[in-house]
């Protein structure tokens, strides 16, 4: 099928949405949909995916499509089946949703009900982070014009499309931050003795430096796994790593 030529990109108006972003917290569906349409785009849905540990695993979203889809998606657990997530995982390239290895059932099915709601012709752009495999960020633009997006050479398109997403992985993780820092409340000692632990310092050693016995520090320790939920200090860090709490 021959591709269709994508419409110039309203780049201020792209632009202006992208910094929105700032501004809307949890609310951040109408700037996407105003950045997504500027681009000539239809629909969109943006995926930050958080690998906690082996059997913990959490998602936000933010949806610039048909709502109803949106919830289906949750409720059949797409998500976990999702290629587009699979692919941001291991790839920072963008690349055409038709071009994605399809490995079962179930991801062919997710990819057939984006297409009903929009995603006809689909551009994945990951948004990596420094935790690589354990925390990623994907935004999907759709067009329901078959090959609106296979041009290679449209460069503004794309620059704007990896701007948008790495701008949504930020303010994604900053609100969840937020939220964790006010649920959490975690003190400034325990923030230091993290911080200590992430340098790799032993009790003995923080003892010496917060000037308290180590006892105490091993004690500090026990309730912050509590708090946060953690069995022990390594998982309590990397916990802290991933939402960027310390």
């Amino acid at each position: 099928m021959r591709s269709v030529e994508p419409s110039p990109p309203n780049t201020e108006a792209i632009l202006h949405a992208i910094d929105q972003l700032d501004e809307v917290g949890e609310r951040s569906a109408a700037p996407l949909a105003r950045a997504v349409h500027a681009m000539g785009a239809d629909v969109a849905l943006f995926i930050s995916f958080i690998r906690e540990d082996a059997t913990r695993q959490s998602y936000r979203y933010v949806v610039a499509c048909d709502p109803t889809w949106a919830t289906n998606y949750a409720r059949c657990c797409f998500d976990n089946e999702d290629p587009c997530v699979r692919y941001a995982l291991y790839n920072t390239e963008m690349v055409l949703a038709d071009q994605l290895p399809l490995l079962n059932d179930r991801e062919r099915a997710m990819i057939a009900s984006a297409r009903d709601v929009g995603f006809i012709s689909a551009l994945v752009v990951p948004a990596p982070t420094a935790a690589a495999q354990s925390r990623v960020g994907v935004l999907c633009i759709g067009s329901r014009q078959p090959g609106y997006f296979d041009d290679p050479g449209n460069t503004p398109l794309r620059h704007l499309a990896r701007s948008l997403a790495m701008q949504l992985s930020d303010q994604v993780q900053r609100l969840l931050r937020d939220q964790l820092a006010s649920r959490l409340r975690l003190t400034p000692m325990e923030i230091q003795l993290l911080r200590y632990e992430q340098l790799g310092y032993s009790s003995k050693q923080m003892s010496q430096l917060l000037d308290m016995p180590a006892r105490t520090i091993d004690v500090q320790f026990s309730r912050l796994h509590h708090k946060i939920g953690v069995a022990n200090r390594r998982d309590a860090v990397r916990f802290a790593e991933l939402y960027n709490l310390i």
